[in-house]
């Protein structure tokens, strides 16, 4: 019998029990919605005659949205354009509020009224992020190549709630410096300069600004695409070794590779005045007539760019004949002195031969 009571009291409990589940916590965006969900689990013997959020304030807690199934929604007039059930039902008491500002951050109850069980209630605290302002801003002094260590850029995640995480990604050699500025409202400014040693040999490669925040659905990347300045790297190039007295279309080009570009081409002669029939054009030097002996001497090709002035000299021997030819005449010589060589040696052949013969010729005596 009292097994049996025991049961019945427990039964009684199960079928009464109502439960209100609210997440713990709450993080909404400024200026974005937020959902704060409430859902009702309500016991087969108990109705549901009402459910409403509260919030909590220094003054006291005020009453910002009912449900009620018989006579519908009510909402206050000072939240009546921002907040609204999501679909209320006796099962769920889930609203938005919408365009959330700073002033809406706290604590909200959601309150479930049941016949003949009374009040259930659970609370859920509301935090409001800021999305950051992310972007890069490129350093104050130019890069040079081989200059001093100097700031490269800086990424920054401007008033953020909390602060953002900032950070560089690349593969270069240098260090970052960070620094936190307290903002109006609670929000936090981070700046991040990257320092390095500007060297030629990475221009145009890119380093990688990585912001993460709450507020964030993924990391933010921005690409910063190096510009390191240097002077001008020369190559003179129509030259090949075989300049000989009679070729014609011949040309120095001088080539540079200089950021900023050149801007600055010229020919000089160092060894002497430029021979007639040359001009320049651009940064090339023409030869307009066959070459000439004289054509043979030390030329240099002067580069400028707004960093700096540099030359390549090149030494220019002008042959009497081309280097097929010359070939030609080697190996006709050769073939000569071979035959004369090999003539040579048939004859001491045939020499020694006929001497060797004559030397063993047999001598006969005759008897008396």
């Amino acid at each position: 019998m009292v097994k049996l009571i025991i049961f019945s009291f427990i039964l009684s409990l199960s079928v009464l029990q109502v439960q209100v589940l609210v997440p713990q916590k709450v993080s909404a965006v400024l200026g974005k919605n937020v959902t704060l969900g409430c859902s009702v689990e309500v016991g087969a013997n108990l109705s549901l005659t009402q459910s409403s959020w509260e919030r909590r304030l220094p003054t006291g807690s005020v009453t910002v949205a009912v449900y009620n199934p018989v006579f519908g929604i009510s909402i206050p007039p000072n939240y009546v354009r921002r907040l609204s059930f999501r679909s209320p039902s006796s099962h769920d008491a889930t609203i938005v509020l919408e365009d959330v500002g700073f002033e809406d951050i706290g604590v909200y109850t959601c309150k479930v009224a049941t016949f003949p069980l009374g009040n259930t209630q659970a609370s859920t605290t509301v935090s409001v992020l800021v999305e950051p302002r992310v972007y890069v801003s490129a350093g104050s002094v130019a890069l040079i190549d081989e200059g001093n260590e100097t700031v490269v850029a800086t990424c920054i995640a401007e008033r953020a709630r909390p602060p953002a995480e900032v950070s560089w990604e690349t593969d270069l050699f240098g260090q970052s410096e960070v620094s936190l500025q307290d903002e109006a409202n609670g929000t936090t400014s981070t700046q991040v300069r990257y320092l390095w040693q500007p060297t030629r040999h990475i221009q145009g490669h890119a380093l990688t600004c990585v912001v993460r925040h709450p507020a964030l659905h993924t990391d933010f990347r921005i690409p910063y695409q190096l510009n390191v300045q240097y002077a001008p790297d020369i190559v003179v190039v129509g030259y090949d070794g075989d300049w000989y007295v009679g070729r014609e279309n011949i040309q120095l080009t001088c080539k540079a590779n200089a950021n900023p570009p050149a801007h600055h081409f010229t020919w000089i002669r160092l060894d002497g005045k430029m021979p007639e029939g040359v001009e320049i054009v651009n940064n090339t030097l023409l030869f307009l007539r066959p070459l000439q002996w004289n054509d043979s001497g030390v030329y240099r090709c002067e580069v400028a760019n707004d960093i700096n002035l540099r030359s390549r000299d090149l030494r220019i021997r002008i042959q009497d004949q081309s280097q097929e030819k010359r070939a030609n005449s080697v190996a006709v010589a050769g073939a000569v002195m071979g035959a004369v060589l090999a003539l040579f040696l048939i004859a001491v052949f045939t020499i020694v031969i006929l001497t060797a013969r004559k030397t063993s010729a047999p001598t006969y005596t005759d008897k008396v």
